[in-house]
């Protein structure tokens, strides 16, 4: 029995690894309706919790796991499509505002700039 465990466990990391690594079909349409994981990561133990406060031992185990993972995926498509990709958007308008300002700080630092305040 030990030895069947340990050429399981062997076995198993490069296994993952490997469908880790691997291009499909299905694995390259993932991101098509947008970056989740995060959503999910924020969202799932709350839900979770939730489901448990509310249902506890009257949902069976497979219910919880498929009301949690429908709700924690439909959180995190809305947080995505509401709240992330557009403030991604805005991560443009602070480069370039951005940029304009070390423009001016940095025009102003100039010997032309320190010589006016010190006349002042």
């Amino acid at each position: 029995m030990g030895q069947h465990m340990l050429g399981t466990l062997i076995a198993l990391a490069p296994s993952i690894i490997g469908f880790g690594n691997a291009s499909t079909p299905i694995l390259r349409r993932f991101g098509r309706c947008g970056d989740l994981s995060y959503g999910v990561y924020l969202y799932a133990f709350m839900i979770q919790q939730v489901l448990i406060w509310r249902f506890g031992a009257r949902m069976t185990f497979a219910g919880h796991l498929a009301w949690a993972s429908a709700l924690s995926l439909a959180f995190a498509w809305l947080s995505w499509h509401l709240i992330e990709k557009p403030s991604l958007g805005l991560k443009q308008i602070y480069r370039s505002g951005a940029a304009k300002v070390v423009t001016m700080i940095r025009s102003k630092s100039g010997p032309r700039y320190r010589e006016a305040l010190r006349d002042q």
